[in-house]
This record gives structure tokens, C-alpha cells and sequence, in this order.
């Protein structure tokens, strides 16, 4: 899993090219919670270009979205696939995520929401 993750103002940036790895997953999710507990609660994970996601990355979007709210944030998804939006539709946690079609639309809507 390639994976990078960028602070923007008081935001992260997150972006992902797979999900499919659960070890990979927890390694990057205990790195961004040390950062959202350093004061970077606003979350951006960008899925721009990653086609596919399962449970494993489920619960990845899941933990991020939890440790940002935990930590007073909130989370934004930037241009998730069709296919990651139908399973957020049949899983039923569609309505949990803010999707944005850019992470500078992303970001903004986070600042909005502060």
C-alpha cells in the first residue's frame, strides 16, 4: 500500500491507493491517530483512484472518522469510487461520511464546520 499523509493548516490529508491490507491499515491508522492527538483532527481521506473497497478498508474509513470526532474533528472522503459508494449504501453508513469530489472542496467544508 503506497499512502502519504499531509498536514494542511490544522487538517490531514490522507490519501490511499488500497485498503486491502489489514496490517498495512492498522499501521497507518495508529500514525494518524498520533497526529489527530498532536491537534490535526480534521480528516481528509482521499480514494482518488482506489476502484475497490471490502471490510478491511471499512473499517479503516470507520476508525479514522471515529478517532477525528473523538478528538472534537470530523472526516471528509474525496472521490470515492462508485463501487465504495455502493457499499457504503448497503452497509448502511452512507449517511456516517461527507464525500467531496476534491480535497481542496474537502477541506473547505471542514473549515465551514469549525
Amino acid at each position: 500500500m503506497d499512502y502519504s499523509i499531509k498536514k494542511i493548516g490544522q487538517s490531514l490529508v490522507i490519501t490511499v491507493d488500497d485498503l486491502l491490507n489489514e496490517l498495512e491499515n492498522r499501521k497507518v491508522v495508529e500514525e494518524v491517530k498520533t497526529v489527530i492527538a498532536d491537534g490535526f483532527n480534521k480528516c481528509v481521506v482521499n480514494l482518488d483512484g482506489m476502484g475497490f473497497m471490502n471490510s478491511v478498508g471499512l473499517n479503516f474509513v470507520i476508525s479514522i472518522l471515529t478517532s477525528a470526532r473523538k478528538a472534537g474533528g470530523d472526516m471528509v472522503m474525496v472521490q470515492p469510487s462508485q463501487q465504495i459508494v455502493q457499499l457504503l449504501e448497503v452497509t448502511k453508513l452512507k449517511p456516517l461520511f461527507k464525500i467531496e469530489s476534491s480535497v481542496e472542496e474537502a477541506l473547505e467544508a471542514l473549515s465551514v464546520a469549525s
